[in-house]
Formats: C-alpha cells, sequence, structure tokens
C-alpha cells in the first residue's frame, strides 16, 4: 500500500491510498464508480432507507422506475 498524492497543485496536502495490486488509486476508483450510472442506481436502492431515515424531508426518487 501507498499513499500517494491526487492533486498536483497541493502536493503534500491531499492523498489517496493505492494498493499495490490495483490499478487505480482510491480517489480513481470513487470517480469511477460515480461516473458509472447504473453502479448509482444500485447504490441507492440499497441505502435507499439509511437516506430516507438522515433526509426525511427530501422526497426520494423512485428508483424502481427506469424512466
Amino acid at each position: 500500500m501507498k499513499i500517494v498524492s491526487i492533486f498536483e497543485l497541493s502536493k503534500g496536502s491531499l492523498f489517496a491510498v493505492k494498493y499495490e495490486e490495483e490499478d487505480l488509486d482510491a480517489l480513481e476508483v470513487l470517480q469511477e464508480q460515480w461516473s458509472d450510472g447504473e453502479f448509482l442506481r444500485e447504490f441507492f436502492r440499497k441505502y435507499k432507507k439509511d437516506y430516507e431515515s438522515y433526509y426525511p424531508e427530501f422526497v426520494y426518487l423512485d428508483l424502481d422506475n427506469d424512466e
């Protein structure tokens, strides 16, 4: 495991974990996941109850409707 700097302009300030057996560091993994619509849909389906209990005042999207 290495700690790698993640932003050129802030060297020495912001870091991510990079495991030797992985091609991507932790930030790159998150960026790929957050850019993947299907990953996000499944994530919010899985944690819908957590979201609703933390933000009860917000109306939650219907993730079961593919429109």
